[in-house]
């Protein structure tokens, strides 16, 4: 081949090869473009939950705070359970969320204000998508320890239930203190109704926490039958103990308290329709009941009992707006919101009185209170008509 003809097949190959390098994307390419086609399934999904996934290297990646909110979206019962690996509640050593994103999809921010150092996911905490249907699902107290001294592991994240329930959460704690979904909850649940739920220990056993030092808002607990509900020595349909600095405000139990023949309890226990016990831990700190009701039957067989909380150990704690349903179908009954009667009188109230208002007046006078801060009432609740509690 003469040099003319060498000249010219080598600028051919070397244009060959510099527009092969134009056409194939560089890496960085490749991964903007796969986060672009995160982003467009999220859209095209309407806001709905449908986890948006993408393919790199073999592994997926699952976008799990889709709306940037961040918090990190849970939709199966074994994803709550994945919250005993995370107590603290930022969305790291989560094994119930598969191959996440960095940061579970929360946004990334630079903490530090260090370029050299990565960034860090801002996960605030977690949100239910959907209704969690334990029936059938395996469930123990997150953070659990049987004993009733150990008040170690508490889960310090915030949960939003966002209207969302938690139904049929069956749990016989056979030997073990302080049953509940949350064994010491020091953070916050918002939002969550909990329906039918079964949970039974020796001390403390509660709804949505045993030992509750931290925030319980806008919340329920609702038991129909008497087959279901939360049982055992100082027990509570919120809370077993609200303690310290613990707080349950704008919530309410409606239903079967303590109940279940079917289930073996001492005579004599002692429980509340709210909580089994409000204490305090300092002269200054106080719990805290605030805008807040029970209705229903609390049974103890005999035992000492309150439709708001049985005992009231070191100080009356600060309990403002609340209320129990003094009336029953068996007529009215002298049950004390705590240890004494002098209670009763201030924080009863018939069935009759509570279903009467339909906005915020009588026993709701002063309940449309501002708790987030902006200077404005909250307006969380919605009465009916005056034939509904």
């Amino acid at each position: 081949m003469d040099n003319t003809a060498h000249d010219a097949l080598s600028q051919r190959r070397q244009l060959a090869s510099r527009n092969a390098r134009l056409v194939a994307p560089p890496p960085f390419v490749l991964i903007i473009s796969a986060f672009l086609v995160l982003a467009f399934a999220f859209i095209a999904g309407n806001l709905s939950y449908s986890p948006a996934t993408v393919s790199a290297q073999s592994v997926t990646l699952i976008d799990y705070d889709l709306d940037d909110d961040g918090y990190i979206d849970l939709s199966t019962p074994a994803q709550w359970r994945g919250l005993e690996n995370d107590l603290d509640g930022d969305g790291t050593g989560n094994s119930a969320l598969t191959n996440p994103m960095p940061g579970y999809g929360c946004q990334l921010t630079d903490h530090d204000n260090d370029p050299a150092t990565p960034d860090e996911p801002t996960c605030i905490g977690y949100e239910l998508i959907n209704d969690l249907n334990f029936a059938g699902e395996s469930f123990r107290s997150i953070g659990h320890t049987c004993s009733n001294s150990d008040v170690s592991n508490p889960f310090e994240g915030n949960i939003k239930g966002n209207g969302y329930r938690i139904l049929n959460a069956f749990w016989l704690a056979s030997g073990c203190h302080n049953a509940a979904l949350i064994k010491r909850l020091d953070g916050r649940i918002e939002g969550i109704g909990l329906i039918s739920p079964e949970i039974i220990g020796i001390d403390f056993s509660g709804g949505f926490a045993s030992r509750l030092r931290g925030t319980v808002e806008g919340s329920y607990v609702y038991n129909p039958s008497p087959a279901r509900s939360v049982m055992g020595n100082f027990s509570g349909q919120i809370a077993g103990q609200v303690w310290g600095p613990g707080q349950v405000i704008n919530s309410f139990a409606r239903g079967y308290a303590n109940t279940n023949s079917a289930r073996p309890r001492d005579r004599g226990v002692n429980a509340g329709g709210l909580t089994g016990e409000m204490n305090v831990d300092s002269p200054t700190v106080k719990s805290l009941c605030r805008n807040s009701f029970f209705s229903g039957i609390v049974d103890t067989r005999g035992g000492p009992s309150g439709l708001l909380t049985r005992r009231l150990p070191g100080g009356v704690p600060f309990i403002e707006n609340c209320f129990g349903d003094t009336t029953t179908d068996e007529g009215t009954r002298d049950v004390w919101v705590g240890a004494s009667g002098a209670h009763n009188t201030q924080h009863g109230r018939t069935y009759a009185q509570m279903i009467a208002p339909t906005t915020y007046e009588g026993p709701y006078a002063n309940w449309n209170s501002d708790e987030d801060g902006d200077g404005e009432p909250d307006d969380v609740w919605d009465f009916g008509d005056e034939t509904e509690l």
